[in-house]
């Protein structure tokens, strides 16, 4: 369900990216060369921003052909370095530093840990071997490398909740109630309860989040759009004025 719910919250901004990266290369290969061949043929004294962004316009309709394929390769490149340990290490770390998205990445990887761990201590898998099974989905490398910290240090004779508390990426709360529930003889439930918790605010932020991206994506999109057509029309209306 969260997977999804993720899936879902994720597909949209990428849509109207694209959609921005459309409109923007038409207006920067077409529609401005038109301008900025008027302006020329008008001899106009133009703005600072209006010839930056007919020298932007210049630049990718000269060497458009040569920019795509190197965006393309750029792309495979770059997909292929994340696939490897050091980039996957570098795309997992820059997750967990992104502003209002790293609790996100945090709570999701939190709520599959603590599930999975649940259930593996409670078919009566040894605590040691549940950690390495759960550590399994976290599908994060440095959640990762944190968590087989925690296990060395269970094994040295430290108790779950201080080892957790030492890796530095769990909640205040979730590490009470897991300590509560090692006092008490059911970290098993615990555990759950502590999923529980973290699913519901999960999807209350992705809920919170979905309803906010779109707005904010559409004020982007119309101010960066505002700007070139601004920048584009200032000369025209200089040029009226001139003939007053």
């Amino acid at each position: 369900m969260i997977k999804g719910k993720l899936r879902n919250a994720s597909f949209y901004p990428m849509v109207l990216a694209f959609a921005a990266a459309l409109v923007l290369f038409f207006l920067l290969l077409y529609v401005i060369p038109s301008f900025s061949q008027v302006y020329a043929d008008a001899q106009v004294q133009l703005p600072w921003l209006t010839r930056m962004l007919i020298g932007l316009a210049n630049f990718l309709k000269k060497y458009f052909l040569i920019l795509l394929p190197l965006m393309v390769i750029g792309g495979f490149g770059a997909r292929e370095f994340l696939r490897t340990d050091r980039g996957g290490e570098w795309l997992d770390r820059g997750k967990l530093a992104l502003p209002f998205f790293k609790y996100l990445f945090r709570d999701y990887a939190l709520t599959s840990f603590c599930r999975t761990l649940a259930t593996t201590l409670s078919s009566g898998i040894p605590v040691i071997s549940a950690l390495g099974m759960a550590r399994g989905v976290l599908n994060n490398r440095v959640l990762s490398r944190l968590t087989a910290r925690s296990m060395s240090r269970v094994e040295e004779g430290m108790t779950l909740s201080q080892a957790f508390a030492e890796a530095g990426f769990f909640p205040p709360i979730a590490l009470r109630m897991i300590g509560v529930g090692e006092k008490s003889g059911a970290l098993s439930e615990l555990l759950e309860e502590v999923a529980d918790y973290y699913e519901q605010d999960l999807e209350k932020y992705l809920d919170r989040l979905t309803t906010l991206i779109e707005p904010l994506m559409m004020a982007t999109i119309g101010l960066v759009v505002g700007v070139l057509v601004v920048a584009m029309y200032i000369p025209i209306f200089q040029l009226a004025s001139t003939v007053r």
